[in-house]
């Protein structure tokens, strides 16, 4: 006698799949298997939680193209409004206030100047010049060169990649490379009035300002 312990030839009959054949329906008959699994009749999908064909996010909006169509839908991303939510619900968002000038002279500590000129009799007067940013007491530079032909000087000294990121006094040159020059006449006066980085060599006793300049493509003006 077997009992009610199952054989290994019961190993089959007994697992998930209950048999093949006409004798494995019978089984999964007897078994209750759902009517989705015994072979016979169709299957049937979870009716559709969708209103229309194309489910929109919330948050989304819908617009219209001029001929009807609609157009593509534009989504506010949760970690927008989650960034949102926490500006609202923190501290306030402060936004800076504009200076009686409303340029770089309002930035307290910094001293501008500028000089434009006619570099030559047969250009017109300010069809060039120099614009000077001095920080007297330095500060932190940083510098982002872009553009297929750069025309700069000592942007190199503000890379993260150096070991000096203080800037003295920032140069905008006109006249192309050729402007370039005027970046010696700045450093000299920088460094005649004690203005740069102290430096001692030995004996020497050194004040190097860091001074730098970038250019602008100004031919067109004359």
């Amino acid at each position: 006698m077997r009992g009610d312990r199952p054989g290994p030839g019961d190993a089959a009959r007994v697992g998930p799949h209950l048999g093949r054949g006409r004798r494995g329906r019978a089984r999964r008959r007897a078994a209750g298997a759902p009517r989705s699994l015994r072979g016979g009749g169709s299957r049937t999908n979870p009716p559709s939680t969708r209103s229309s064909p194309i489910a929109r996010p919330s948050g989304s909006s819908t617009a219209c193209r001029p001929d009807g169509s609609p157009a593509p839908t534009v989504t506010t991303s949760r970690r927008t409004a989650r960034s949102a939510e926490s500006s609202a619900e923190g501290a306030p968002v402060v936004h800076p206030s504009v200076g009686p000038t409303d340029s770089i002279v309002d930035v307290p500590g910094l001293r501008v100047g500028q000089v434009e000129i006619g570099p030559m009799p047969s250009t017109p007067a300010g069809s060039t010049g120099v614009t000077a940013i001095v920080a007297p007491a330095g500060a932190l530079g940083a510098v982002d060169v872009r553009g297929a032909a750069p025309g700069t000087r000592e942007t190199d000294t503000l890379s993260v990649l150096t070991s000096g990121e203080q800037v003295h006094a920032i140069l905008l040159v006109g006249r192309s490379v050729f402007g370039l020059a005027a970046t010696d006449g700045a450093t000299a006066e920088l460094e005649r009035r004690g203005i740069g980085l102290p430096v001692d060599c030995e004996d020497l006793h050194l004040t190097i300002p860091i001074v730098a300049a970038a250019v602008v493509f100004d031919f067109a003006h004359g």
